[in-house]
């Protein structure tokens, strides 16, 4: 989680970065990326499942108030709508296996 890195020393903070997050899980693992949305007050969540096979299957955030789905690529990629700041859960559900990842937190 690139979130737990210390800051450079001297360093202002300034606009949100964009933040980087890796997983095992059994033979998968996920790199997802949050970013600010440019357009939007949103962060964009983006990801990649990575395994022995070329996955194929469904990826779902659920926050307080919204749900956003998105399908996997052929390469196991996807990118979900802009979601807004707060806490979240990601379930990855695959031809073989469900993942769950609980309490992301998205934003400052």
């Amino acid at each position: 989680d690139s979130l737990q890195l210390a800051p450079a020393m001297g360093l202002r903070s300034g606009a949100a970065a964009p933040r980087q997050l890796l997983f095992s899980a059994g033979e998968y693992d996920l790199d997802l990326r949050l970013t600010p949305a440019e357009q939007t007050d949103g962060w964009l969540f983006t990801g990649q499942v990575l395994g022995s096979d070329t996955p194929t299957g469904r990826v779902t955030v659920e926050g307080a108030t919204s749900v956003v789905e998105a399908s996997l690529s052929l390469l196991g990629e996807f990118v979900l709508p802009p979601i807004t700041a707060g806490n979240y859960t990601l379930v990855v559900q695959l031809a073989d296996a469900e993942i769950t990842v609980d309490t992301i937190q998205v934003g400052s």
